[in-house]
């Protein structure tokens, strides 16, 4: 059953003084749209590891329950561990799910962790640590380990009913004991950003029942797959204990002046002094690291969805982010932002502004979800919007509305504090609204040519770019991918491919590069 919510609307229109710190903050030149889609028969999750193959989302680790529990004894129950691989059609809503009992037992431990570190790779879904109980140890743990999931495999497995074992492999190594941080990649070089090592039960005021230790690094390494065979090299880890001291927060890729990537660490928690969050981002690449002490982030302070777009016209970059919990948050009665040092529960929206010149502000979105969602929940990016290949939205080559992902998932909480609270199954659509401004020649003209265009049988790529194309894709209106192909065409080179199947309509061809993703509208007769 497909249930559709109620359609939230971003009005951000120059310069809006519903607070003081909205009136300081000049507004982005875009808009975002909700529209709420949630499938009733979808499991409430939150806290897990997202891969997608063939237009599917495949779910694993995370928990089915709200918040944790903080006075022991059983303050992360074992009944709401997620105890299953779960493969989501967004489009039409279609649900299966795979158990994990053929499983080993540190296998099937692990994907039942929660807060597990992720990254996909081509069809690989790497899951690394997470914070779980251990069968063979009866007890709780941070896993030292990294599971390798083909996600192709998997999908052909659940489908044809057999065990998901073959699937799925695992690496042991302790530099994997992580929970609670974050993964970012750089060209091939991982980044595991922050967390901690956690064991035993978790309770607030702490006892003496655990062991908590931050990483206070960043871990550096290249994971070598060869689909059999599992290496880790070049490792390198960076310790800082003042900037690295963090937890649960948002690491994402961003694209700097000149177009170049570099991952940011957005937020997060605790500080030394007591249960208050980070302010600062810091931003790493292969050069280093830096805190930005000039900026302070008030809201959105937790892991959350989080949209990043970068205008290659100004060079600014924005990162937007969907709710969460923050030590601020927007009071509407009085029109203020008011803190709350019980970092609470929040539904505010707010968009990170970095602009070329180096400086950062925040703009909190003038309105806010309907509930106190996004903690833990994930934003998935529609691959037909343009992008760069790190899934920064390209917005130089945007015009007019366009369906920018998904938002799934989280904690749904009742009220800010101290509060009852379950995992959501809400699931929403992001669309993202540019005009460009009239008379403004916002990129190079693209040197890949596709014609004849419209087409009736047979399309023509000449590539008179710098980079070779990889692969190409045509998509048709509502996401779904309608044929695919790997190649190789380099400089000066064209290929002609059959589109003669294709019913008649409007699609986009998406053209991947070193450089990012070139999309293209096709018409077809």
């Amino acid at each position: 059953m497909k249930f559709t919510g109620p359609v939230f609307m971003l009005a951000i229109i120059g310069f809006i003084s519903r607070n003081p710190l909205q009136a300081q903050v000049a507004a982005p030149p875009f808009t975002i749209t909700l529209e709420e889609i949630t499938y009733s028969d979808w499991p409430g999750l939150h806290s897990f590891a997202l891969g997608e193959w063939d237009e599917q989302w495949f779910i694993m680790t995370g928990r089915s329950g709200g918040l944790h529990g903080f006075i022991p004894p059983n303050t992360f129950p074992k009944v709401q561990a997620n105890n299953q691989i779960h493969q989501f059609d967004p489009l039409t809503g279609e649900y299966q799910t795979a158990n994990l009992l053929d499983l080993s037992p540190d296998i099937r431990d692990q994907l039942q962790s929660t807060n597990p570190q992720h990254f996909q790779r081509g069809k690989y879904l790497y899951i690394v640590g997470g914070y779980g109980y251990q069968e063979a140890t009866d007890s709780l743990i941070t896993f030292p380990a990294l599971l390798a999931v083909d996600l192709e495999m998997l999908s052909n497995l659940i489908a044809t009913g057999e065990s998901v074992t073959p699937a799925i492999r695992r690496y042991a190594d302790t530099l994997f004991e992580v929970s609670g941080g974050e993964i970012g990649v750089l060209e091939d070089k991982i980044y595991l950003f922050g967390g901690h090592i956690f064991a035993g039960e978790y309770s607030k005021p702490a006892g003496p029942q655990f062991f908590q230790q931050y990483t206070n690094a960043v871990k550096k390494f290249n994971i070598n797959d060869d689909g059999i065979n599992i290496t880790v090299s070049d490792i390198e880890i960076l310790k800082d204990t003042a900037v690295f001291h963090r937890r649960d927060l948002n690491f994402v890729s961003i694209i700097t002046p000149g177009e170049e990537e570099m991952l940011a660490a957005f937020s997060g928690v605790f500080q030394y002094e007591g249960d208050f969050v980070w302010f600062s981002p810091v931003y790493i690449n292969d050069a280093g690291y830096a805190e930005d002490e000039s900026f302070y982030q008030k809201l959105n302070n937790y892991t959350c969805p989080v949209m990043g777009v970068y205008d290659s016209v100004t060079q600014n970059y924005y990162a937007t982010f969907f709710g969460g919990i923050g030590q601020y948050y927007y009071k509407e009665e009085d029109d203020t932002i008011k803190q709350d040092l019980n970092v609470p529960f929040v539904n505010d929206i707010s968009t990170v502004i970095k602009y070329a010149d180096g400086t950062t502000t925040q703009y909190p979105q003038p309105i806010q979800f309907d509930a106190l969602l996004g903690t833990n929940a994930v934003f998935v990016l529609n691959s037909a919007i343009p992008h760069y290949t790190n899934e920064v939205i390209q917005l130089h080559n945007i015009n007019g509305e366009v369906f920018a992902g998904y938002i799934y998932g989280g904690i749904d909480a009742l009220i800010p504090n101290f509060t009852p609270s379950t995992a959501s199954n809400r699931l929403f659509k992001v669309f993202i609204n540019y005009e460009k401004p009239i008379g403004i020649n916002d990129t190079p003209k693209s040197t890949i040519t596709i014609f004849p265009n419209p087409t009736n049988n047979q399309l023509t790529i000449i590539n008179q770019s710098l980079n070779t194309i990889s692969k190409i894709e045509i998509v048709n209106q509502i996401g779904e991918i309608v044929l695919v192909q790997s190649h190789n065409i380099l400089f000066g080179s064209k290929l002609t491919i059959n589109v003669s199947e294709l019913l008649a309509g409007i699609y986009f061809v998406k053209l991947y590069t070193a450089a990012g993703v070139e999309v293209s509208e096709l018409v077809k007769h």
